[in-house]
Formats: C-alpha cells, sequence, structure tokens
C-alpha cells in the first residue's frame, strides 16, 4: 500500500519523523537519503514496515505488512498538525530560527513500543538505554531485511530475568516493561486520546508521570505534555528565559504557563535549538531525550 501527500510549505520530514524513536542507534530504524527512514513496527499483532521519504513537493510512504489507514499515516507525518504559536512582539522564543518554529509533532500507532522504549531510559542515560534498546530488539526481535521489531509483547512476557540482565535492563525497568506488555495495547487507533492511554500507563507498576508525559508529548503528539522530574528540562527552561543554569520543576511551569496548551512545543524548540546551558562535568540520569 503506498500513500502520496502534497509536502506543505516549511514541512520538515526528519522533525516531523521524531516521533518514530528515542534511540540514536536504533535497529528497528534505517535513515534513507534526504531525511527518509524505513521502519519496522508492530501494527497490533501485525509486523509491519514503512518507507518513508520526500521530494520537493510530495511525501511518499509505502506500508508493508499490516494496514495503515491514511489518516493514521496523516498523524504520524504531523500533516495536520497546527506548529504556529501566537508569540509577544518581545517574546525571546522570537530569536529561534523560523524553521525550528515550524516544526511539527506527530503521533504514532505503536503506542506499546513507544512506552517499552521509553522506560529504558528511566533512571539510566540516553546512551545506556540506546545500547539496552539495541540488545533487546536484536536479541529478541523479529527481523526483517536487517531491521529488527522491539519483541512482541508475548515475547517479552516469556522472556527470563536473565535475558533481561543480558541486555542491560536491571529489575527496576524490566518489571515496568512487563507490565507494559501484559496491559498496553500493541495498537493505538487514532480516536484514541492521550489522556486515555495516559491513564493505562500510569496504572502499570513503574510508570510514573515523567514516562506518560513523555510518551504523551513524544510519541502522541500532545503538544501540553509536560514531562516533570527530568534532569535537563527545567535547566534548558530556565537558561533561556531568565539565563538561570539551576532551574527547577516549578520554575519550569511558571516560565511555561504563558504557552499552555504548546508547553510541550515549546520544549521541542528549545531542546532543537540547542538552548540549555553549557555542559559541564557528567551528565546525570535521566537527561532529555527530546
Amino acid at each position: 500500500m503506498k500513500y502520496r501527500f502534497a509536502k506543505p510549505d516549511g514541512y520538515d520530514l526528519r522533525s516531523s519523523l521524531r516521533c518514530l524513536s528515542m534511540a540514536g542507534k536504533d535497529p528497528t530504524r534505517l535513515r534513507l537519503p534526504r531525511s527518509g527512514v524505513r521502519k519496522v513496527c508492530w501494527i497490533g499483532e501485525e509486523l509491519c514496515r514503512l518507507t518513508i521519504g520526500a521530494g520537493q513537493s510530495e511525501i511518499v510512504v509505502q506500508v508493508e505488512g499490516a494496514e495503515l489507514s491514511e489518516s493514521e499515516v496523516r498523524l504520524m507525518l504531523a500533516l495536520d498538525d497546527q506548529p504556529d504559536v501566537p508569540l509577544e512582539v518581545e517574546d525571546p522564543l522570537r530569536q529561534l530560527s523560523p524553521r525550528i518554529r515550524r516544526f511539527r509533532l506527530g503521533r504514532v500507532p505503536w503506542i506499546y513500543e513507544a512506552v517499552v522504549q521509553t522506560i529504558l531510559h528511566q533512571r539510566v542515560s540516553g546512551s545506556e538505554a540506546g545500547h539496552n534498546w539495541y540488545r533487546l530488539c536484536r536479541r529478541w526481535g523479529e527481523s526483517w531485511d536487517g531491521l529488527f521489531s522491539v519483541p512482541s509483547p508475548k515475547r517479552l512476557l516469556a522472556i527470563s530475568s536473565a535475558d533481561f540482565a543480558s541486555c542491560g535492563i536491571e529489575q527496576k525497568r524490566m518489571l515496568p516493561i512487563r507490565e507494559a506488555a501484559f496491559r498496553i495495547r500493541p495498537y493505538l487507533s487514532p480516536e484514541t486520546a492521550p489522556e486515555e492511554i495516559g491513564e493505562t500507563m500510569l496504572a502499570c507498576r513503574g510508570i510514573g508521570v515523567w514516562t506518560e508525559q513523555y510518551v504523551r508529548g513524544h510519541f502522541l503528539g500532545d503538544a501540553d505534555a509536560v514531562p516533570l522530574g527530568d534532569y535537563a528540562l527545567p535547566k534548558t527552561v530556565s537558561y533561556f528565559f531568565e539565563q538561570n543554569p539551576k532551574g527547577t520543576d516549578e520554575d519550569m511551569l511558571r516560565l511555561l504557563e504563558p504557552y499552555r496548551g504548546n508547553r510541550f512545543r515549546i520544549l521541542n524548540w528549545l531542546e532543537w535549538a540547542g538552548a540549555g546551558p553549557p555542559r559541564r562535568g557528567a551528565r546525570l540520569p535521566h537527561g532529555s531525550m527530546l
């Protein structure tokens, strides 16, 4: 199945497809020329391969192995997202590149995979979480022409504690991953609200507000999600708006309040712009993965 869409003015494929994954070295994904991507994922109980590319005026998506509706593909590409945020003349966000301020937030239907990836980033660095993800998928996922999927929920529930440990995943992250495999359905319909899936996530042991809000913002395109408890985000926000490199969650909420409805979008802008304070010394877990 192949879909073709007109490319909106100012559309950036690379940033719009950030919702497809978190890890830099991701065995479920292959980067293609001109910001294209090939991705292997579970759509319900069916393995699916997506190939996405764009030219000057058109975006092309090929779907193999499973079915995705046109509306689901549009959500994934963020074609209907409204990236424009009204800003006052003196708003410091106007300092950011107009290109960054046009970046969009997409939504993927593979919610179970999104939750597993995010749990892996709890309490560890992004680099370590990426290595854990790579090993987990390579050892226990399904292969499709050199790419490897996340293990299916059934497979994850059958993996032993020793198997998780061999991937560098300790018990504190293994337990919520198993819980998610049991409770969270692999496929998310377009009609499901982020709030609904958020309630399901919070009902799982070991999943708190940071994981729930991060999944909603990064993977579900919830423009107002705010991941509290992040190491880097409060410092980034406070440094950008007040030149304070030691911001707290309370500072972040206060500074983002004028942008309620688009707070995750603003966080995304700042992260793309590299607007945080200069890094000194080791990075503490868990850092920002936006």
